[in-house]
């Protein structure tokens, strides 16, 4: 009663008073603490109950794997498994997906296959458990080959299982399998599960099929916050901000109260539009709702918001305000400042960071690269660059790279830039190719031009703006034969530049 009851506390002194424990009240006082969330203690009771010889049943053999599970111990999952075999216990349906679980959750995907491949028949708790363990070890192929050997069994999957491989097939992108588990879903009567819809709108959205997700939206007799959440996501994502703000509006009308996950996507919309109007209207709702004081991650999107709409004095007011600065927040204001080129502000919040001992990261340093990389600061970027491995032991990325190819792009050192790819094996990184190769066009140098877009064009032959560049390099040096040809070429392969447009309040 008192474990039921959720009072495991009271029912360990009950279970302590007991003069002879057997078999039943150890399965009782273990099964409480798993589902307390306290795995090894369930273990060491599990453990106290071999030692006091107490007969171990199917059920306290399933609680000792589910202890192995929860805690991640495989080598006590197999000691319980050799008490299993030692004692010529024939584990029954829920104790075989228990060890199978078990082995899962220890990342030995293949002891785990071989224990489903074996154990006739199968349920849905057994392929659940299978599939989750393949998609927590990345096997996202073999997962899906056991929904497919599940469906082809007519077993049922639960709700669960359908979230869990549409939520591993928005992540690879593989909408083709999505639309097949669509239909599935569609027959077997379960359309009407919101958390299921929830992750079509999810996957649609994220293959940029945001007419599917907004059928499936429409469709929803039910919506709850997750479900608009989830909708306007993929607005933002496509670039959809009108579409976003219609259906924040539509929220409002339905008195759906939005999450934190919702004003942070309503706030990108709104550095989309650049509306300060919106976003001073909705900054006051949040301020009502007293969001910012509980969400740091809401704070520094609302500074960038900010920064991005141009108002940076309400940003740095904002993050002056801020009672406790986490390092996201101090790399959301430099990048703010870096932004609209106020590197000397940007240099000074990088002092305060090391005067409160708040050591920078990776995205401090491209943050502040990149700053020196607009306002052609050579010298202190590339004192940057070295203090990052130096002082700090930061191994550069192909971002940092590409910040510091940039900058020296911009300043016409083009050889010295090309020699830093070299030495630091980063003639893959396209994107500080593309950087190198803005910059020979700049400064007109056609050699380096030309080798860098020959590069660039085989690591990337489908990449349309490399061609132009490639194009501007040969023109910029009065080879304009040569500039035809690249033309031509990405016409002959079915290449179109996409056109740039701009936005106004």
């Amino acid at each position: 009663m008192y474990i039921k009851c959720c009072h495991l506390p009271h029912g360990n002194l009950v279970y302590k008073d007991l003069r002879e424990k057997t078999t039943g009240p150890w399965n009782v006082i273990i099964s409480g603490h798993l589902e307390a969330g306290q795995p090894l203690e369930a273990f060491k009771l599990f453990l106290q109950m071999v030692v006091d010889k107490c007969e171990l049943d199917l059920i306290a053999l399933s609680n000792g794997l589910w202890a192995c599970a929860e805690s991640g111990n495989l080598l006590a999952g197999k000691m319980v498994q050799a008490q299993i075999l030692r004692r010529g216990v024939v584990l029954d349906l829920i104790g075989t997906t228990a060890l199978v679980d078990m082995y899962c959750k220890c990342n030995d995907v293949p002891s785990a296959e071989n224990i489903f491949a074996k154990q006739q028949p199968k349920d849905d708790a057994l392929f659940h458990v299978m599939i989750a363990g393949f998609l927590r070890n990345g096997c996202v192929s073999r997962a899906i080959e056991a929904f497919t050997q599940m469906v082809t069994m007519f077993i049922v999957p639960n709700a669960g299982t359908i979230i869990s491989i549409l939520s591993a097939l928005s992540e690879i992108k593989d909408v083709k399998t999505g639309k097949c588990i669509h239909g599935y879903v569609f027959r077997q009567g379960m359309e009407k599960n919101v958390d299921i819809s929830n992750q079509f709108i999810n996957i649609y959205s994220k293959c940029a099929i945001i007419e599917y997700a907004r059928r499936v939206f429409c469709g929803m007799n039910f919506k709850d916050t997750v479900s608009w959440t989830s909708m306007m996501t993929g607005f933002v994502i496509q670039g959809f901000a009108d579409e976003a703000i219609a259906l924040y509006t539509m929220m409002q009308r339905e008195n759906t109260a939005p999450d934190t996950v919702m004003f942070t996507c309503l706030l990108q919309v709104i550095s989309q539009l650049g509306s300060i109007r919106f976003l001073k209207a909705l900054h006051g709702r949040l301020h009502r709702f007293e969001l910012l004081e509980k969400d740091m991650t809401l704070m520094n999107t609302l500074i960038t918001t900010y920064s991005k709409c141009g108002v940076l004095d309400v940003a740095a007011t904002l993050f002056q305000g801020m009672p406790e600065k986490h390092l996201t927040s101090w790399n959301t204001m430099i990048a703010a400042y870096g932004m609209h080129g106020y590197i000397a502000q940007a240099f000074k919040l990088v002092d305060q960071m090391k005067q409160e001992n708040t050591a920078p990261d990776q995205v401090t340093f491209k943050s502040i690269l990149s700053a020196c990389s607009h306002a052609g600061l050579v010298e202190e970027g590339l004192l940057v660059f070295r203090s990052m491995q130096e002082e700090y032991g930061s191994i550069p990325s192909d971002e940092h790279y590409c910040c510091i190819v940039d900058l020296l792009g911009r300043a016409g050192k083009l050889e010295e830039a090309y020699d830093l790819l070299k030495h630091a094996d980063q003639l893959h990184n396209s994107s500080a190719l593309s950087a190198l190769l803005a910059g020979s066009r700049t400064h007109g140098n056609c050699e380096v031009g030309e080798e860098i877009g020959k590069r660039l064009l085989m690591l990337n032959p489908e990449n349309r703006s490399a061609y132009c560049s490639m194009a501007n390099v040969y023109a910029s040096g009065g080879r304009w034969v040569e500039a035809a040809g690249v033309e031509s070429l990405a016409e002959l392969r079915g290449l179109k530049r996409t056109p740039g447009y701009s936005l106004i309040e």
